[in-house]
């Protein structure tokens, strides 16, 4: 798996994995660490892969991850979105995007783990296409809106 991707699949899943209490500027680490993985996304060349599907992946404890990330940012809520297709707002759970997002990335970090680079980059490659792309950028525009609690006042 490409150094970049490995690096920021693991720095995205210790939010979900550990207890970062002592982690200065938490917020603004989150901020580039999703800005990044959208970045290695636009950097790559293979696009539109194939359905794929890794049976053998263990499901993440979500139940967990959802804690270890409403731990690390208690601060998340709700947020309106845009429904393009329903032509109204909607209302997303800041939480459940980044715990989604966190468990994709140990999936991602599973598969290098037992060393199918190869299988970990084109995993990587359709959950963004399918599900990810639609979850980052709205996270972090409310990561960035004033008035959340994520931006704090100047």
């Amino acid at each position: 798996m490409e150094e970049r991707l490995q690096h920021v699949v693991h720095e995205l899943s210790k939010w979900g994995s550990e207890k970062l209490d002592m982690l200065p500027q938490k917020e603004a680490l989150l901020e580039r660490e999703l800005v990044g993985l959208y970045q290695l996304y636009c950097d790559m060349t293979e696009r539109g892969v194939s359905p794929v599907s890794y049976p053998e992946i263990p499901t993440p404890q979500y139940g967990t991850v959802r804690l270890k990330v409403a731990y690390n940012f208690p601060q998340l809520s709700g947020y309106e979105v845009a429904d393009g297709a329903a032509h109204k707002l909607a209302i997303e759970d800041a939480l459940e995007q980044l715990s989604d997002i966190v468990a994709e990335m140990q999936s991602i970090h599973w598969l290098h783990q037992q060393k199918r680079d190869v299988d970990a980059l084109r995993y990587f490659t359709f959950i963004f296409e399918n599900r990810l792309r639609r979850k980052i950028l709205p996270l972090l525009a409310y990561l960035n809106t004033p008035g959340t609690p994520m931006v704090k006042a100047s």
